[in-house]
């Protein structure tokens, strides 16, 4: 019979100790080699059920991905990194319009699509 144990820990923000602002991802592979996952709650908690000594991968958007073996998991919470990747100077320019717009910065997918109806008015 293959030994799947329950692993419960924490998921936090380093060096503040915080939970993330949304929820991370969890995730493992099993003895067929699929991938098993789970995300955790506002709190930073998880549990998920994994094969004895497998190694979870932790994610999370503007953080740096992180594995750990699951006996750490159980013991000390994990604690992820920002990742401060800096991007290049993003232009913009709507269709309608000679103007280059120049952001730096991340663009929300919400504020490209205001952007854009702007534009088209």
């Amino acid at each position: 019979m293959k030994d799947f144990i329950e692993v419960r820990g924490k998921v936090l923000q380093n060096p503040t100790k915080m939970p993330l602002p949304a929820r991370a991802h969890i995730y493992a592979k099993n003895f067929d080699g699929d991938v098993v996952g789970t995300t955790s709650n506002e709190n930073g908690d998880f549990k998920i059920s994994v094969p004895r000594n497998s190694d979870l991968t932790f994610s999370h958007q503007g953080f740096k991905k992180q594995t750990v073996p699951s006996q750490k998991v159980i013991q000390d919470p994990v604690l992820l990194e920002e990742d401060l990747t800096a991007l290049d100077e993003i232009i913009i320019t709507p269709k309608k319009s000679n103007w280059p717009l120049v952001l730096v910065g991340v663009l929300t997918a919400a504020s490209a699509l205001a952007i854009y109806k702007q534009s088209q008015s």
